[in-house]
């Protein structure tokens, strides 16, 4: 079983402290509710019990230090602590944040549940990310897509990828990452990886996609 502090970071070595590996990182935000106290002030709001609100942060790493992960091991393994202080707060009410904050809160989840030996079924994103890294290569995986297409012999589905690999695929077919690989695009980290879709056709489709949003809902018997 694997504990919720291990489950809940990436534990690669993040460099090295006076020798010792460095394999977790933190932050310490200062001055969050003097930050909120002034926007408040010039943005009075009234909230109701039980309301939710997004707020971004504008910081300022003020110092680091490094801690051992293991009080009672000091020459063991480091935690890279960051503290910051907070220069600007603001409210935002943006669905992208809020589905950033939903995926971060599932990711939070799963390791939770992780750390208790309780399994899950990978989310349709989580199978595309394994395939797209080739962890599917010895067999294929119930429920990918991916593996479905290739078993069929065809692409895979443009539809069937999430709205940022969409993105991811489209922006390297366009040659926006020619200059260097992007994190999280799978034809950056994999140039032989199968392209999902005909790349002109995913272009079509996202063309369609922005003339669609601009043009509005089609009109009852337009």
């Amino acid at each position: 079983m694997t504990d919720l502090t291990t489950a809940l970071h990436n534990d690669k070595e993040l460099g090295t402290f006076e020798g010792k590996s460095v394999r977790r990182a933190s932050l310490i935000v200062r001055g969050l509710e003097g930050g909120l106290r002034k926007t408040t002030k010039i943005e009075p709001r009234v909230f109701a019990q039980g309301d939710r609100v997004q707020v971004v942060l504008d910081l300022v790493a003020h110092s680091i230090r490094h801690d051992p992960v293991d009080a009672e091991d000091l020459g063991g393994d480091q935690e890279r602590v960051h503290i910051f202080d907070v220069e600007v707060v603001s409210f935002v009410d943006s669905d992208e944040v809020r589905k950033q904050l939903a995926q971060q809160k599932d990711r939070i989840q799963r390791a939770e549940e992780e750390s208790k030996g309780v399994a899950r079924l990978p989310t349709d994103l989580e199978l595309m990310s394994q395939h797209e890294l080739g962890k599917h290569d010895d067999a294929p995986a119930e429920g990918c897509a991916a593996c479905t297409a290739a078993a069929d012999g065809g692409p895979v589905p443009f539809d069937a990828l999430s709205d940022e690999k969409k993105k991811l695929w489209l922006d390297h077919g366009n040659g926006k990452h020619a200059s260097g690989p992007v994190e999280d695009c799978p034809s950056c980290d994999k140039p032989t990886l199968r392209e999902p879709t005909d790349i002109a056709t995913a272009k079509k489709a996202g063309r369609a996609t922005k003339a669609a949003a601009k043009r509005g809902p089609k009109p009852i018997g337009g």
